[in-house]
């Protein structure tokens, strides 16, 4: 602040030098007191040269003073950040230290608990220690009874000889009951490899089980006998120490033969059991397969009728006479067919696994046939074929309407197959409990010795199978469907005339020996299912 003053000063006599001079050169004063003014004007510049260096130097100072402040700052800031640094550690230190904590605390209960524990289990050993000298006490006391009943149990040798016959006698007995067990057990393991075989097979198998079955628990009773036997007579026997204890050890040793041969019964029935679990899974993954192949066949059937009755709706010729016609005919009537293969094959998986469910109600037979005729006229070739419907005036019955379709079905379409030409005639009446129907028709007949095997799966007449085809399944279905609903199914037949096969139908539904139980179903229906007990309501 000085210098400013300086400085200032030193500028404010220089003008008025400078005024002095122009004043002074107005008045003409010398060059002399000018060069003097001069002087002094240097010698001013000279004191402000050594103000500037003294300025540069303190300001030199300046700078460096501020470097070493800078530098003690970083260092600050330095310092400060291993503060921090070192504070975090302890932070982190301290819940180190509480966790231990929490740790120690932990333990600590956990070997508070098992203490407790040692003490009361300690506790419970005691208790264990003094019931086992009760028990050894009572041990004691029952010997000492079981010495004085055998000190009166003396007999005369006599006495002694015959009970050991008799012992001889039941021994032998008991040896020839182990073998005919052996041989019933060695029949069983051959019966039960057997059991792959079809379902009639098995269903024998199962019958033979169940009388092996009943003669075991027959064997059981016995041995019962014989036990309660022994001890009756080891009651009895009144023999020296030795004798008692020879006795003894027969008898432990029949008792040893018995629990093993128990124990293999046990064993076999295990196994057995196994077996029959094993073959309800495979019938169960048959049934579950033949479901998933007929709805995946049935699907593209479906929308090839869908697109079929679209085809038949706009095709050109009316008259039925072009090829076009005849070609949506013939698919028509093989994708019906291929239908009615599809629903045989789940029908009888159905009834062979036990799981085919019929709704009965009260129906018009008659105008079920008749509307099953309608279609199949509407589906198959009858040109030198007549249909004769003749029906009297007959009651409702009780039956299943979809498997009523299913049996019509069946029965026509063979008739109309198997005659080329002639007449089908239809007729019912009512024949006491039940509706008859005549299915009549005139073609090429059955073999008599044919007849007996007609109804059996898969079987088809050779010289009818070559020409016409199909699985064997319809009639042993159409006959299985009609039995299960209190129905029958029969047949006439002369070979190169024709066949009659009549149906009998229940006015009042009868349940099947093939159901436990049928519940509700529909309002106004029944519903029974093969083989599953029903306490009301459908399935």
């Amino acid at each position: 602040m000085s210098e400013e003053v300086k400085l200032s000063e030193v500028m404010e006599e220089e003008r008025k030098l400078d005024e002095k001079l122009q004043v002074d050169s107005k008045q003409g004063v010398s060059v002399k007191k000018k060069e003097k003014a001069w002087l002094n004007l240097v010698e001013a510049a000279k004191g402000l040269a050594r103000t500037d260096e003294e300025k540069e130097e303190a300001r030199l100072k300046l700078v460096g003073t501020a470097e070493k402040l800078a530098r003690t700052a970083k260092e600050k800031e330095r310092v400060r950040l291993k503060l921090v640094g070192t504070a975090e550690k302890l932070a982190r230190t301290e819940k180190e230290k509480e966790r231990v904590r929490l740790k120690l605390v932990g333990t600590a209960k956990d070997l508070a608990r098992t203490a407790k524990e040692k003490e009361e289990t300690r506790v419970k050993l005691v208790k264990t220690a003094e019931n086992l000298a009760r028990t050894a006490k009572e041990k004691e006391r029952v010997r000492l009874k079981l010495v004085e009943v055998t000190k009166k149990l003396a007999r005369t040798a006599k006495e002694k000889e015959r009970v050991r016959l008799k012992l001889v006698g039941i021994a032998k007995k008991l040896a020839r009951t182990a073998k005919e067990k052996e041989r019933v057990r060695l029949k069983l393991a051959e019966v039960t490899k057997n059991l792959a075989k079809i379902a009639k097979e098995k269903e024998r198998v199962r019958l033979k089980l169940v009388k092996t079955a009943e003669k075991l628990a027959r064997t059981e009773k016995e041995k019962e006998g014989v036990r309660l036997k022994l001890v009756g007579t080891a009651k009895k026997l009144a023999q020296t120490e030795k004798e008692k204890e020879r006795v003894r050890l027969e008898l432990v040793g029949t008792a040893e033969k018995l629990a093993e041969t128990a124990k293999k019964e046990e064993m076999f029935f295990n196994e057995l059991e196994k077996v029959n679990k094993e073959l309800k899974n495979l019938d169960l993954v048959k049934t579950d397969f033949l479901n998933m192949v007929s709805h995946e066949l049935k699907t593209p059937l479906t929308a090839m009728s869908a697109h079929l009755e679209i085809l038949e709706d706009e095709r050109i010729d009316s008259d039925g006479n072009s090829q076009v016609n005849k070609s949506i005919y013939a698919i028509k009537r093989n994708n019906k067919q291929l239908g009615m293969l599809i629903s045989n094959l789940l029908e009888i998986s159905r009834i062979q696994s036990r799981t085919l469910e019929l709704n009965i109600e009260k129906l018009d037979a008659a105008k079920v046939a008749f509307e099953v005729i309608d279609d199949l006229e509407a589906l198959m070739e009858l040109d030198k074929v007549k249909i004769i419907k003749k029906c009297n005036k007959v009651p409702k019955v009780s039956v299943d309407r979809q498997r009523l379709v299913e049996v019509f079905n069946n029965l026509l379409s063979n008739a109309i197959k198997f005659t080329d030409k002639g007449y089908i005639r239809i007729g019912c009446k009512k024949k006491g409990e039940f509706v008859v129907f005549n299915i009549t028709d005139t073609g090429m007949g059955i073999k008599k010795e044919q007849i007996s095997h007609l109804f059996d799966k898969f079987y088809q007449a050779s010289d009818n199978s070559i020409k016409h085809g199909g699985t064997g399944l319809g009639l042993p279905i159409t006959k299985q469907l009609l039995e299960l609903q209190g129905g029958d199914l029969s047949v006439k037949s002369v070979y190169g005339k024709g066949s009659t096969f009549t149906i009998r139908l229940p006015i009042k539904y009868k349940e099947s020996k093939e159901y436990v139980s049928f519940g509700a179903g529909k309002e106004g229906e029944k519903s029974a299912v093969i083989g599953i007990r029903k306490e009301g309501g459908a399935k």
